[in-house]
């Protein structure tokens, strides 16, 4: 999705791309864990997680559009 290597510029100290990187993986980690929390069966945990992440990549793509620069 980016123009750089993200796990390369980590290793070699690049702060912004780690806090990138981490607050991705935290919004993805929080719809799961939202949606085991609320959820009775895990059938209804895997829908309700893959409605949370689509809606994520919709927003993370929106906003991207949005903000080109």
């Amino acid at each position: 999705m980016t123009k750089y290597d993200g796990w390369n510029e980590i290793r070699k100290g690049n702060l912004s791309v780690a806090m990138a990187t981490g607050g991705k993986i935290f919004g993805i980690c929080n719809i799961f864990r939202f949606s085991i929390e609320a959820n009775d069966t895990i059938y209804e945990s895997l829908l309700w997680s893959a409605v949370g992440f689509m809606l994520l990549l919709a927003a993370y793509f929106l906003f991207e559009f949005l903000t080109p620069s």
